[in-house]
């Protein structure tokens, strides 16, 4: 220290204004650093688990219009009440059903050649098992309700 003191004080400044830039620019660049692999962390999440929630996503809607699309089916039988309200053949209905199988298919690919691990490995290959006519009498549940 006493080197300091044997400083004239404009130069004791100069090192002291040196030391609080060179401090300031390492705490920047820290945060910087920071910000950085927090945006990386960030456009991860996005790109891989918003992928996967995406394309269950896309399927789930289409498999619910499937559904809807059956039900609709169902009333072009010529003894319900409600075939009058409906003045298109019932090929509407299972063409609309085709494409939704194809849209799942497509995004069920887009799901499985994703990254996945242990756990969505597992729930997937029990949709697979369920979806390809498996058994469907428990479809994978234990006793108590939880899936196997």
């Amino acid at each position: 220290m006493s080197f300091l003191h044997n400083l004239p004080i404009k130069l004791r400044l100069y090192i002291m204004v040196g030391l609080v830039l060179c401090v300031a620019l390492f705490v920047g660049l820290l945060g910087l650093n920071g910000m950085r692999n927090a945006a990386h962390a960030i456009d991860e999440l996005y790109n891989q688990d918003m992928a996967h929630i995406r394309a269950l996503g896309i399927i789930l809607e289409a498999a619910e219009d499937s559904r809807s699309q059956v039900l609709l089916s169902l009333q072009h039988d010529p003894n319900s009440s409600f075939s009058s309200m409906h003045d298109h053949p019932v090929s509407v209905h299972l063409e609309q059903i085709d494409h939704n199988i194809k849209e799942i298919d497509k995004h069920w690919a887009e799901f499985m050649n994703s990254h996945l691990d242990a756990e969505e490995k597992r729930l997937a290959a029990l949709f697979q098992a369920i979806r390809k006519g498996g058994d469907r009498k428990d479809r994978g549940r234990h006793q108590d309700g939880t899936l196997s």
